[in-house]
């Protein structure tokens, strides 16, 4: 049904996963692939299976998601594409 994205919280961490930790996906959400783990090199995050929603779940405006939450690299492809739509 869904995936929690799940970040290992330690010293080591990033701000990236550390920011997107408990984050609850969509598999058909326009950002799932840019989200979704390995946002890096020596990325330890993983996608957490769930058979059922949160009862309070609420799904994000997909339009408000920062673009310092994605991976640099995949920064500029999005810019790119965006770019090429406009």
């Amino acid at each position: 049904v869904a995936f929690r994205y799940t970040a290992v919280l330690d010293a080591r961490t990033c701000n990236l996963c550390a920011q997107t930790n408990g984050l609850i996906l969509l598999p058909d959400s326009p950002f799932f692939d840019e989200l979704a783990p390995p946002r890096h090199p020596n990325c330890r995050c993983y996608l957490e299976p769930l058979t059922e929603l949160p009862e309070n779940f609420l799904e994000p405006d997909y339009s408000k998601i920062k673009k310092s939450l994605l991976w640099p690299a995949r920064q500029n492809v999005y810019k790119t594409l965006w770019e090429m739509e406009t």
